[in-house]
């Protein structure tokens, strides 16, 4: 699969998807979405993109994520899961769309 700045669009120690959540860039999310790239993949720390966006307060990262249906109930390997995330850093717009999705 093609590369973007170095990242491997399917691997699964750093998907791009968890670049482009960390940074809030969501044209790429959605580009990545749209070319079928599993949402739901999971770097070392079993951290997912919703995770990763919920924890860095990239609310519309958060949104397209979940448009694509990204598993709100996923937990990182510490047991946390991205509302965990939203509430602890205080994302409460975050933290409200991850409960209605539940």
């Amino acid at each position: 699969m093609a590369s973007r700045r170095g990242l491997s669009l399917s691997s699964p120690s750093h998907p791009a998807v968890h670049w482009a959540a960390l940074e809030g860039h969501v044209a790429i999310i959605q580009e990545l979405c749209e070319h079928r790239v599993p949402i739901d993949l999971r770097d070392a720390s079993r951290s997912t993109a919703l995770i990763i966006a919920a924890e860095k307060g990239h609310t519309e990262a958060v949104l397209h994520l979940l448009a694509y249906n990204a598993d709100v109930n996923l937990k990182r390997g510490d047991g946390w899961t991205a509302l965990h995330l939203a509430c602890f850093n205080g994302r409460e717009k975050i933290a409200h769309e991850l409960i209605s999705r539940k």
